[in-house]
């Protein structure tokens, strides 16, 4: 007999529940981290459309510098205007990305907490049967499942 109570199990680990609610939890996970990749995406590409909004009021001639490591690199406004149009459809495309991601991984969570419903409904009637069968074997009058559920309502 293991330490969980047990026997013959490695501590519960052959549970099909058991399987199926790490992976919910491991989705679970993975979708967060989207959120907040994909949250830091948009805040990035917000503060670019502004950045972006504002050069668009300055002379072509107006002096820009660009930051590199430490130092500030002087730049034509042009290059830096392209470079900020270049970061903001690079990120779009990644919160595209993200978004599919998120769909997908939703849709699969969906589908995991179904299972997991599904593998509890069923242990839940296999239980009933049970008591039936028990029921049934020591007491006279035979019962139904029906009746099973009305003296089991605690499983529903």
């Amino acid at each position: 007999m293991s330490a969980m109570g047990g026997e013959g199990k490695s501590g519960g680990d052959d549970d099909p529940r058991l399987e199926i609610h790490r992976k919910k939890m491991a989705i679970g996970k993975q979708l967060i981290n989207l959120r907040g990749h994909l949250q830091m995406k948009e805040r990035a590409c917000r503060s670019t459309e502004l950045t972006i909004a504002e050069m668009k009021a300055m002379p072509d001639d107006c002096k820009t510098y660009k930051t590199v490591g430490r130092m500030f690199l002087a730049t034509p406004i042009k290059d830096v205007r392209d470079g900020l149009k270049k970061f903001l459809d690079d990120t779009a495309s990644e919160i595209t990305q993200l978004k599919s991601k998120q769909k997908y991984l939703e849709k699969e969570a969906k589908s995991v907490t179904d299972e997991l419903t599904q593998v509890g409904v069923v242990r839940v009637f296999y239980m009933l049967l049970l008591f039936v069968k028990k029921y049934n074997a020591t007491r006279q009058p035979s019962i139904t499942a029906g009746d099973a559920c009305l003296i089991c309502n605690d499983f529903w």
